[in-house]
Parts: C-alpha cells; sequence; structure tokens
C-alpha cells in the first residue's frame, strides 16, 4: 500500500508523473498499489490531467474547489470540504461512472477561469446538490457543469444565477429551474436533450442561447422576464410559445427554426429582432402595438397568410415577411421604411395598402411584380 498526503497548498508543478492541484485540502488516502490515482480526470479518462480547473475558487465553503481523485474498481474517495468525487471503474480500469457530491455549506461555483469552467469537461455522469437547511448554494458559474454526461440534475431552491454554459453540452432531458433564479446567462442550458423546461415567474432574463439547440416542443415566458436574448430558443421543437406581458425585446433568432403555428407577440414589445421567428410554420402572428420595428427575416419563411401591423410601426426590414403566403397586406401610415425583398416570395399576394409617399421611396423589389397598390382610402396609386 502507498500512503499519499495532500497538504494546504496549490501548485501546478509536474510530480511524480502528475499534476497536483490542492486547494485548502487536507486528506491522507492509502491507494493500493498500481491503482492510478489521478486516472479518469479530466476529459472522461486521460491519466496525468488533474489539473482541469477543479481548484479554480476559493476555499473554505465560500467556493467549490474539489480536485478530481480517482479510485479502483468501483471504489470512492472523500476529497476535500467542498464535496466528493466517485470515479467507478470496471475490472479493467475503465471509467464507468463519475458522480460529484457538493456539500451542502457550498455557496458558489466558481466561474471560468485559466481557460475551463470549475467542473467542465470531466466526464461527470451525475451531480447531487447535497441538501442544506437553509440551502447554501447561490451562484453556479460559467462554464460551471459544462461538457459532461448529465442526464438529470435538482437544482437548490437558493440558487439565483446561472452563469454562460453553465450546463451547456450535457444530456440534460428536463429542467425545473427553481423560483429563486432571476438571471439565465447566455448558452446556459444549450446544446442537451431538453423536452421540458420551468421558467419560474423570478427570472428577468434570459440570455443568449440559453436553451437552444435543444428538443423543447412548448415553452412559456413568465410576466417577469423582460429581454429573451437573441438564439435563445433557436433550433427546438416548439409547437407554442407563450411570451410573457413585460418582455419588451426579443432578440435576432429568438424562436427560429422551430415548429410554431401561431404566435402572440405582446404590447409590452418594442422590437422584434431579425430572423426572430424565421423557418417556422407560422399561419398567424399577431404583433403587439408597441413594436416600432420588425427586422429583418423576422417573419420569413413561415407560412403566413394574414398579417396585421401595428401604427406603432416605423420599419419593416429587409426580408421581414419573405415567402410566405399572404394575399394581402396594409402598411399603416406611420410606417416609413420598408426594405429589401420584405414581401418578396408570397406568390399569392394580389394587394398592398399603403400611402404614396412609402410607395414611391419603397425598393421596386419589396413586392412581388403583380401586386396592385392603393392608398388608405382604397384608391389605385403607382409608382
Amino acid at each position: 500500500m502507498i500512503p499519499l498526503r495532500f497538504t494546504t497548498r496549490r501548485t501546478t508543478t509536474r510530480e511524480n508523473g502528475w499534476f497536483a492541484r490542492c486547494v485548502a485540502l487536507i486528506v491522507t488516502l492509502t491507494i493500493p498499489a498500481g491503482c492510478d490515482l489521478f486516472s479518469g480526470g479530466p476529459g472522461g479518462g486521460s491519466s496525468g490531467d488533474s489539473d482541469g480547473g477543479a481548484g479554480a475558487g476559493a476555499s473554505g465553503g465560500a467556493t467549490l474547489s474539489v480536485p478530481i481523485v480517482g479510485a479502483c474498481n468501483g471504489s470512492s474517495v472523500n476529497s476535500g470540504s467542498g464535496g466528493t468525487i466517485r470515479v467507478t471503474k470496471d475490472a479493467a480500469g475503465n471509467v464507468t461512472a463519475k458522480d460529484l457530491i457538493v456539500a451542502s455549506s457550498v455557496t458558489s461555483i466558481p466561474d471560468w477561469a485559466s481557460g475551463s469552467g470549475a467542473f467542465e469537461n470531466y466526464g461527470l455522469t451525475r451531480l447531487t446538490f447535497t441538501p442544506g437547511t437553509p440551502p447554501s448554494l447561490v451562484y453556479i458559474g460559467s462554464h460551471a457543469f459544462s461538457n459532461n454526461r448529465l442526464a438529470a440534475v435538482t437544482i437548490p431552491p437558493s440558487v439565483t444565477t446561472f452563469g454562460e454554459y453553465a450546463f451547456s453540452n450535457n444530456r440534460l432531458t428536463a429542467m425545473v429551474i427553481p423560483s429563486s433564479v432571476t438571471t439565465i446567462g447566455s448558452h446556459a442550458f444549450s446544446n442537451n436533450r431538453l423536452v421540458a423546461v420551468t421558467i419560474p415567474p423570478s427570472v428577468t432574463t434570459i440570455g443568449e442561447y440559453a436553451f437552444s439547440n435543444n428538443r423543447l416542443a412548448a415553452v412559456t415566458i413568465p410576466n417577469s422576464v423582460t429581454a429573451v436574448g437573441g438564439f435563445a430558443f433557436w433550433n427546438n421543437n416548439l409547437t407554442t410559445a407563450t411570451i410573457g406581458t413585460s418582455v419588451t425585446t426579443i432578440g435576432s433568432h429568438a424562436f427560429s427554426n422551430n415548429r410554431l403555428a401561431a404566435v402572440t407577440i405582446p404590447n409590452s414589445v418594442t422590437a422584434v429582432g431579425g430572423f426572430a421567428f424565421w423557418n417556422n410554420n407560422l399561419t398567424t402572428a399577431t404583433i403587439g402595438t408597441s413594436v416600432t420595428t420588425i427586422g429583418r427575416h423576422a417573419f420569413s419563411g413561415n407560412s403566413l397568410t394574414t398579417v396585421t401591423i401595428p401604427n406603432s410601426v416605423n420599419t419593416i426590414g429587409n426580408h421581414a415577411f419573405r415567402d410566405n403566403r399572404l394575399t394581402t397586406v396594409t402598411i399603416p401610415t406611420s410606417v416609413s421604411i420598408i426594405g429589401q425583398h420584405a414581401f418578396a416570395d408570397n406568390t399569392s399576394l394580389t394587394t398592398v395598402t399603403l400611402s404614396q409617399v412609402l410607395l414611391n421611396s419603397t425598393p421596386v423589389n419589396a413586392f412581388p411584380g403583380s401586386v396592385t397598390f392603393q392608398d388608405h382610402t382604397g384608391a389605385t396609386i403607382t409608382r
């Protein structure tokens, strides 16, 4: 048997063929001969790479700093006051599971630093936050658990913030976000397998790409949210999306590449970003009465047969309603700019109502060539 002692220090000096990285930790272990302490480390099993960012934060319960510790044939090893990592191996020495149990005293998982998140790319298969009374964890930092193999996680009811990429690139299928959370950072849950998510009425901000590239079929954005970031729900399977009445901005590509058949944009929204609803199955879209800008390609690539543009709108971007099935369009007098190809490829469009001044300033390619124009009195007009 080979005794091994971790002492209270932090180093990245190569020692005995592996990198030691210990933070405020004194543990004496007895390791059987021939057992590689750090095999199965960051990256899912390569030896000699214990650095991995696990010690990126401060010690003493304020932040979690747990160096990964290997094991032999299913045994587990405690490693520090912040929590425990259990590495399970088969008889051939292959890592079959890697579990992290976070202690109830931990208040923060540190942010990305020195090129890695706290437990980024560790090959984690299970994550458990030990319950506390009251719960302590309030912050899950950027990249904290990204690039792992997590299929399910229960978040403590004390967490207020998910940093960017916090759980990106895992295998999560469902997520209940506790009512303590106010901020969901960019990419926080991107590139998972989520089919359902519950967003509580405490959340005010949903960052860019927050839930992109998942399998969500429906989402309800609570009335507490004021901004939906670009690409936030891009590339899911959404058939319904309910947008809360406090949202003022819908970012570019926010709901693009989904399966939405209808959408209601609340009166609180002032700007619909470019490509916001591009490439869905929309047949109807209700645009709120505070919208001033409809971005480029915002509703292109759908199946809209009718749309009402409110009197608040002053700009309709390039390609905004291109490639739909509109038959008639009324453009209010508030609109001063219609972009290139804004209504192009609506092959059934026959009549457009707009002012003479606007018609004269609008690019010829904004509408199909066979359209008849009339002013708001119904009189036919031409360029």
